[in-house]
């Protein structure tokens, strides 16, 4: 059994969009008298960036005096996510007021899939899951986003996403379990992506996107905490977003999107990636425990 308690800490002097996380883990593991805690300081890599309200960019790690100016590839990439989702045909609200709140977090890394960006990803994921509350907790969303020219079409962003999902998970798991109230089953209805014990909603941008609201020029994942759709249907205000957003997607292509379901009923796997497929359909994913990476060796 492994419990997770989080800490988060601001330092004086540094940037102030910068707060490292401290997650105390104890494993405790039933049946013998091994307890086992350790403190894990996570920083978000120097590939991290905050909007500023001088509609910059502004990388987090490091010190607010020795701030490295954004180079022109991020800005780039930041200047068309902002054309992309500010469009007035854009289907996505969530995703404006996001936008608006300056409430999102924007990273570039190497190719999807690929094994620095899979570490550097999953570290900056679980940075995020600590600190979106704090960003924002009703539209705080990450956006990964990946130099891959090699992507040349939709099955081949779907292989590479769950690369990506597949990796960020094995590093994930040696330290945190499965959030509890989602399901590590991409088949079940319940499933959802979990990082540093806390779900997500991916959705997946690639440039070859058959539906244009998913048609970024750059490879992305974009990482959206399921606490803020379920704070939504707490407070009403889900059922009236979500069919703002179907109604807008289909004015924009044309057709409603075949994928498009509310979490419980079918899996939100099938969305990640936006392509649609032939039923059953399961991605090559398998999940782990921290538990299970920490349990003790049965010597007979």
């Amino acid at each position: 059994m492994s419990t997770i308690s989080c800490t988060v800490h601001r330092d004086q002097g540094f940037n102030p969009y910068l707060q490292s996380v401290r997650y105390q883990a104890t494993t405790i593991h039933k049946g013998t008298a091994m307890i086992s805690a350790q403190t894990i300081t996570i920083q978000p890599s120097d590939r991290v960036y905050a909007p500023d309200d001088r509609n910059t960019l502004v990388r987090i790690a490091g010190h607010q005096s020795n701030q490295p100016k954004p180079g022109p590839a991020i800005s780039a990439i930041n200047g068309a996510l902002k054309a992309f989702v500010s469009h007035n045909a854009y289907p996505c609200v969530g995703a404006k007021a996001a936008l608006n709140k300056d409430a999102y977090r924007i990273a570039q890394y190497a190719g999807l899939g690929r094994h620095s960006s899979i570490v550097e990803c999953t570290h900056d994921i679980q940075w995020f899951a600590a600190n979106a509350d704090q960003i924002d907790p009703d539209t705080a969303s990450f956006v990964a986003v990946f130099d891959d020219p090699s992507i040349t079409n939709e099955e081949d962003f779907e292989d590479k996403l769950w690369t990506q999902l597949q990796g960020m998970h094995d590093i994930d798991s040696l330290t945190f379990d499965w959030d509890p109230a989602v399901s590590s089953d991409p088949v079940d209805p319940d499933f959802s992506f979990s990082i540093a014990g806390r779900a997500f909603f991916i959705v997946g941008m690639p440039p070859q996107a058959a539906r244009e609201a998913r048609r970024f020029p750059y490879p992305t994942l974009i990482f959206n905490l399921h606490d803020q759709f379920e704070a939504m249907r707490e407070q009403g205000r889900y059922e009236r977003m979500r069919d703002t957003i179907r109604e807008r997607e289909e004015s924009l292509a044309g057709s409603p999107n075949p994928l498009l379901a509310d979490h419980g009923t079918t899996s939100e796997a099938q969305q990640y990636a936006g392509r649609p497929h032939a039923c059953p359909w399961h991605p090559e994913f398998k999940t782990r425990t921290a538990s299970s990476h920490n349990a003790p060796e049965n010597h007979k």
